[in-house]
């Protein structure tokens, strides 16, 4: 009899509290440090570490829908065209360190498929490009796409802890509850 008791009271004590999404049927958790910028939008949230005074610590959430046919890739591409570094009119690149390496794969995340793109830069000019800077996230879930970038320009060990804890907790949810 203790054994059945201790078993519903157990059971009792660790129900499970379901999950409410935070942005449309995504949730997930930001860091105490990771203030948000502005009032979410219907297709936007903005979380920066320095408040509204820069990036060097960021996440940003977008959702909408594409007819492209493969979202993916065509987000990849414009944001690898976005951070094409500047170059002169003989078409060197004018700073070597903002040259970068990216790396694409996907995973899966508490049950839904994501696709991302790391991207790496150079301490250095003469050190491999190991520095992770951005991170670019995409899912589809009910149509609609959810793109995420996180920021660590200043190569922060804690900025780099608090979006490895915001990728890991994202989830979708079906429903708000009520």
């Amino acid at each position: 009899l203790l054994v059945v008791i201790g078993f519903f009271y157990y059971k009792s004590k660790t129900k499970e509290v379901p999950l409410t999404p935070v942005f449309n049927n995504l949730y997930f958790e930001v860091d105490d440090t990771l203030q948000q910028v502005g009032n979410s939008s219907n297709n936007g949230v903005v979380f920066n570490k320095s408040g509204n005074k820069g990036t060097d610590c960021s996440i940003t959430i977008a959702i909408g829908t594409s007819t492209s046919g493969d979202h993916v890739k065509d987000w990849f591409t414009t944001q690898k065209a976005a951070l094409e570094p500047e170059k002169d009119s003989s078409g060197n690149v004018v700073d070597e360190l903002k040259i970068y390496t990216a790396q694409e794969s996907s995973l899966t995340l508490n049950d839904a498929s994501w696709h991302y793109m790391n991207i790496f830069y150079k301490k250095d000019k003469t050190s491999e490009p190991t520095q992770l800077r951005y991170k670019f996230m995409t899912s589809m879930y009910k149509g609609y796409y959810y793109d995420i970038i996180l920021v660590n320009n200043s190569n922060d060990t804690a900025c780099n802890a608090s979006l490895d804890n915001f990728a890991r907790s994202l989830k979708f949810v079906d429903s708000k509850a009520k």
